[in-house]
């Protein structure tokens, strides 16, 4: 990134130097009587004195050493009393284009040839025709009705379209604002295939332009009542006499009429077909009439149907299809009014001026937006602007997203061995496919992947150099003179994105420059920053800087130097006291910014305090004086003081007049939830978990990462102009770790043995560092993960090696991360961050001359694990970048897999990072407690517990501490049900009511109405929707649900479900007299005796001894003779037909589910009709019922077991 200097006049820049050479002049002066006096004092005898002379000298040094870590005070009120930073104007021409640009946007030995329009003259597009006269007076704000027009632009369009625009839009209903036009999720686009509308429908799209004007107005007017009528009827003559499309429509509704003039009682079989597909031969097909853009096909005339991308049918039925972004009239079709004429927007054929690639959708687009002296319609189009912005920026992104798709058909990964053993499988003839497929990937920018990695390298960054110091936020201020200076009549900040974009990232650079490299805060050892995008599209940058360990900011008197809380006086800063007025000051809380209770989330107002204080861990309280007096805000008269200022620097706020939040970071005690926070990303689930006839787990990135991703217009700008979304100042490394002949392999799918063997030399940086180690001798000082401070990894001659950097950069190595269960690679990954100049996988395993069988011997004989050390390391390393639920993982899996010497020590170590998150929550001890229960679960999880580790300390006192796996907000999951309850139909809500009253009954000690409820219903009937309300419901009413299935599949759709054999302890295999692991006493047999309804899905899948199994260990477990031991067992999807039916091809001991004993305990609830179906029928008397009156033994196998009524009852006692 290049760096640029704030812009100063020549007067300043002469003041400059002035006060620079006079502070020059000021330490040389003070150097001279330093050394006289040094000289004096050494000529005297009196030690006493010399030594106090001496003390004051140093006194001196010190005092001037803690000034240079600040910016020279004289440079400082230069600062305060310069004006706002300006870029300049606009007026720097492309020498290809001619397009015009800021002298900050200057690419470095390029002159005025820029990427940002034709990218250095390779793109050259043919300009769009002038506008029609009426349309362009709209447009150029010369029609007397060119406000309502603007006002209401993207009414009037989409009422012109010849396809519908479809996206998830975002209101922003709740908070003031300028308009932004926002989309969640993905877009696509249809057309009405059909020329006519039914006789039940309105005509609409082209069909309105084969009928009268003023008939087609009128129906547009009903369907957009905002619009003018006027106006419409304007833009439908314009459209009428210039747009192809519409000439299209007209002729082949002519056409139909002409044929059916000529032949009376014929209903002549036309098609209009839109932009032939490349290759088809025109004079080859029957057609009828042709344009530049379409054909009237006659279906009647011999020879094949020719292809096109779109055809419109002479039909009446409504017939939508998708069209795909790659159609080349999508533009035109759902932008009439940038398009009047219908000219093709972007399509695959466009080429670059040197013909030898084409030009792509992300540089036609950047082509069209970049500012020249034509008139540009899109920069015009204000509201319809932000929606094409978004619109295109989308279909960039599908088009990368795309390309990573259908390579990733191609494209497999699989081990080196994986390799060998298929050419060897090919040697005989056995073909098939090669590894598994891969996902989005890290390097496409903003993907969760992306962020991930991101986050990790600049925690890498924290680990060499230590925690940030600062944390600064600044905003895009709309009002810039820059962004106000460029609008063109008529228009607000908000109607040019672009612009926007732009500005804010020269600002942005100057402000990186300013911190940085004219070492503001002091010298800086360390930043990262990264962009992001407010709720209304407004980009800002978070920026977290880490400065030398002699220029820290450590006592309130620095912080007060960098750091204020106060609003100046208006005597004095006048225009300090303004900005900080309308850009520092927080407030009024609104709905975004309150908490349940009603308080503000972000504790403003603060308190009045005299002075800046620092507790024990560096958080600072900024100094809040109070002045005696409150103060309005101009823009909305709200009335504040110095508790509701947002800590700021008062010459960055100066000086770049906008939002700049300055805080010490010290503030924040984990420092990884500062950098997780700035590399939160997209916030996007990576597994999706669907439902269909049978149970499956979809894992879909790419698609998830589409739905839930937001774009807005300054984003979509942001992201087709390039602009980087995030920076450091370390280029990290990324050191792969594998086992030998483990590395991952890159290959194409249909790719030949050559191929592969090709595939199979290339070498990891792995193995090259070992091939390194034994070509330079200079390179074994190093270990693996600081070679490449010192060396790249690049291709010379052919391959790629490590080699001697000839200039030094900020690079700094990064093994990726292992965990302990992978025993072998974790301990390789230990010797490789202590061995140095290992010169293969056998010598790094190998200790004073004896080669050890294994990699976790020779750390054995090394020493490196022979106490808790290397488990130690490993926590403090993952505590850096972990947040505390995957620590606790981590914490888990060291226990069971590594067996540690002292776990007790590594839980008092890192106790507190094991609870940070419930410690943000919760007060005392209760935090550590939660975290210790939750410990505990997840052992469970795994057939363990903490008591199998004595020397763990067994904290007793749980029984207020809730067995939680997640922190929940309470008030809302309870706000949340009720929502899903009320959401259920009646036939559900009864059920759900039957089964709550039954539960609240078993609490009853004579209450021996206990069952085993069955539940069962159609697809689509909302069981899976029912089951998820019907388990919250019981866990509001504090009873304990345990969700169990068969599968372990089946268990990941149940909230926190586990599968029947970990929660029972069934055996493998099972039998009929076998009998479960748990025994009474122990802790799995309390939790059993602590739940009070069981939940199962899927049952079918069961044998029938897993029921029985069941049933007896409850019974045996409670002394309970009832059913399942006088518990709530619910059961779903066991259709009537398969409890009484047999399994196939099972033996005679495994053919039926239950047997009669169990059968009499089952209450039989069917799910009837559609969730959110409105259907609000009365509950009909087969909707819980008893089996037998469902059975239906027509529909039974001949092979099945009939049992009869008086076996089967609601509450039947056994």
């Amino acid at each position: 990134m290049n760096r640029r200097k704030i812009t100063r006049t020549p007067e300043e820049e002469e003041e400059v130097m002035r006060l620079r050479r006079e502070r020059n002049n000021e330490n040389q002066r003070r150097s001279r009587e330093r050394a006289a006096q040094i000289e004096k004092m050494s000529g005297n005898s009196n030690a006493e004195q010399k030594n106090e002379k001496i003390t004051q000298t140093q006194h001196q040094r010190n005092y001037r050493s803690r000034q240079h870590n600040f910016i020279d005070l004289a440079l400082l009120r230069l600062e305060n009393s310069t004006s706002e930073h300006y870029i300049g104007v606009m007026n720097i021409s492309c020498i290809h284009c001619g397009a015009r640009h800021f002298a900050s946007e200057k690419v470095a030995n390029r002159g005025n040839s820029f990427n940002d329009c034709c990218g250095h003259g390779q793109i050259r597009l043919e300009p769009l025709p002038t506008l029609p006269a009426n349309l362009q007076s709209l447009f150029c704000g010369s029609h007397p009705k060119s406000r309502f027009f603007f006002e209401h632009i993207r009414s009037y369009n989409s009422s012109f379209s010849f396809a519908s625009f479809n996206a998830n839009l975002v209101k922003f209903s709740s908070r003031p604002g300028p308009y932004c036009f926002k989309i969640h999720g993905q877009i696509y686009y249809q057309i009405n295939t059909a020329l006519y509308p039914s006789s039940s429908e309105n005509p609409c799209y082209g069909q309105l332009f084969i009928i009268d004007a003023h008939e087609a107005a009128e129906f547009r007017q009903k369907n957009n009542s905002e619009c003018d009528m006027e106006l419409m009827e304007l833009i439908d003559d314009i459209m009428r006499e210039n747009n192809v499309f519409v000439h299209s429509y007209q002729m082949m509704n002519e056409e139909i009429e002409n044929q059916k003039s000529m032949h009376a009682d014929y209903d002549p079989e036309l098609q209009l077909l839109f932009t032939l597909k490349p290759g088809v031969d025109k004079n080859r097909y029957n057609f009828q009439r042709v344009n530049e853009v379409a054909a009237v096909f006659s279906t009647t005339a011999d020879g094949d149907i020719s292809e096109s991308y779109v055809t419109i049918r002479n039909k009446n039925d409504k017939s939508l299809q998708y069209v795909s972004s790659m159609d080349p009239n999508v533009e035109p079709w759902i932008y009439p009014l940038f398009y009047p004429f219908g000219t093709r927007g972007w399509h695959q054929d466009i080429k670059c001026v040197n013909k030898s690639r084409r030009v792509t959708r992300a540089a036609y687009t950047k082509y069209r937006i970049a500012v020249r002296d034509e008139i540009s319609v899109f920069l015009k189009g204000r509201r319809l602007f932000q929606q094409w912005l978004v619109d295109s920026y989308v279909k960039i992104e599908k088009d990368r997203i795309n390309f990573c798709k259908e390579n990733q058909k191609k494209l497999r990964a699989e081990s080196y061995q994986g390799l060998v053993d298929h050419l060897q499988k090919r040697a005989e003839d056995q073909n098939g496919n090669v590894g598994k497929m891969v996902v989005l990937p890290s390097t496409f920018q903003g993907s969760p992947r992306n962020m991930l990695q991101n986050y990790q390298d600049a925690m890498t960054i924290v680990r060499k150099h230590g925690k940030p110091d600062l944390f600064i936020t600044m905003t895009c201020n709309p009002k810039w003179r820059e962004i106000s200076e460029n609008l063109l009549p008529g228009q607000h900040a908000s109607d040019r994105p672009d612009l926007v974009a732009r500005v804010f990232n020269i600002k942005k650079n100057a402000l990186v420059d300013l911190v940085v490299n004219q070492n503001f805060f002091g010298e800086v050892q360390a930043y990262v920053y990264v962009i992001e995008f407010q709720k209304r599209g407004l980009p800002h940058v978070h920026m977290l800087v880490t400065l030398k360990q002699s220029q820290k900011i450590t006592t309130p008197e620095i912080v007060d130097r960098y750091i204020s809380a106060e609003i100046p006086d208006f005597q004095e800063e006048p225009i300090l006291h303004n900005i900080v007025l309308g850009n520092m000051v927080h407030g009024p809380c609104g709905d975004w910014c309150l908490t349940e209770e009603k308080t503000c989330s972000k504790n403003y107002p603060k308190q009045f305090r005299e002075e800046t204080t620092m507790d024990e861990n560096g958080y600072p309280y900024y100094r809040r004086r109070n002045p005696g007096m409150s103060f309005k805000r101009s823009s909305d008269g709200y009335v504040c003081d110095n508790r509701y200022v947002v800590p700021h620097n008062p010459t960055l706020l100066k000086l770049f007049n906008g939002h700049i939040n300055v805080e010490v970071v010290s503030s924040i005690k984990s420092v990884k939830y500062l950098y997780k926070y700035v590399y939160k990303g997209h916030d996007a689930a990576n597994i999706i978990i669907s439902e269909s006839n049978s149970t499956t787990i979809e894992h879909d990135e790419i698609r998830n990462f589409i739905e839930t991703r937001y774009v807005g217009p300054v984003e979509a700008a942001w992201r087709i102009l390039e602009k980087p979304l995030q920076d450091k100042s370390h280029s990290i490394t990324r050191l792969p770790v594998h086992l030998p002949n483990q590395q991952n392999v890159f290959i194409a799918d249909d790719c030949d043995d050559n191929e592969i063997r090709s595939a199979l030399e290339r070498q990891t940086m792995l193995i090259d560092y070992f091939a390194l180690n034994s070509r330079n001798p200079e390179a074994r000082q190093y270990s693996y993960s600081t070679i490449p401070t010192y060396y790249v990894f690049k291709k010379v001659d052919g391959k790629y090696q490590w080699i001697h950097r000839q200039r030094q950069f900020n690079v700094i190595g990064r093994m990726y991360s292992v965990s302990p269960t992978q025993t072998e690679l974790f301990h390789l990954r230990i010797l490789l961050l202590h061995v140095k100049g290992p010169l293969s996988f056998e010598d790094i395993k190998t200790v004073n001359g004896v080669r050890q069988e294994s990699f976790m011997a020779a750390c054995l004989e090394l020493g490196l694990i022979e106490d808790d050390h290397e488990w130690k390391r490993a926590m403090n390393e993952a505590e850096i970048w972990m947040m505390p639920r995957q620590l606790r993982y981590l914490f888990v899996r060291i226990l069971i897999h590594c067996q540690p010497i002292h776990p007790e020590e590594l839980w008092e170590e890192f106790k507190d990072a094991l609870s940070e998150d419930y410690r943000r929550k919760y007060n005392g001890s209760q935090d550590m407690k939660k975290a210790y229960v939750q410990l505990d679960s997840m052992l469970n999880l795994e057939g363990w517990s903490i008591s199998m580790f004595p020397t763990m300390p067994q904290i007793t006192d749980l029984d207020n501490v809730s067995n939680d796996m997640e922190i929940l907000n309470e008030e809302e999951a309870f706000d949340t049900l009720l929502n899903q309850y009320d959401s259920l139909n009646a036939k559900q809500k009864e059920i759900v009511d039957f089964i709550l009253e039954k539960a609240d009954n078993q609490t009853d000690e004579n209450n021996e109405e206990t069952s085993c409820i069955y539940i069962d219903g159609p697809g689509g009937s909302g069981k899976t929707y029912l089951y998820t309300t019907l388990y919250g419901m019981l866990k509001t009413r504090n009873k304990n649900v345990c969700t169990m299935a068969f599968t372990g599949i089946a268990a990941t759709l149940l909230p926190h479900g586990r599968t029947v054999h970990k929660t029972f302890g069934l055996p493998v295999p099972l039998f009929s007299d076998s009998n479960s692991s748990i025994k009474n006493n122990t802790k799995e047999a309390n939790y059993l005796k602590s739940v009070d309804v069981f939940i199962w899905d899927e049952a079918p899948m069961a044998p029938k001894d897993a029921l029985e199994v069941i049933e007896r260990t409850l019974r045996d477990l409670t002394n309970n003779r009832l059913p399942f031991g006088g518990y709530l067992l619910i059961i779903r999807n066991i259709p009537y037909a398969f409890i009484l039916n047999n399994v196939s091809h099972a033996d005679h001991k495994m053919k039926y589910f239950v047997s009669v004993a169990i059968i009499a305990a089952v209450v039989c609830a069917t799910v009837q009709g559609e969730l959110n179906s409105g259907n609000d029928e009365e509950l009909d008397d087969n909707s819980i019922t008893d089996a037998s009156e469902e059975s239906n033994t027509d529909a039974f196998d001949p092979d099945c077991i009939v049992v009869r009524p008086k076996y089967i009852s609601k509450c039947s006692k056994t």
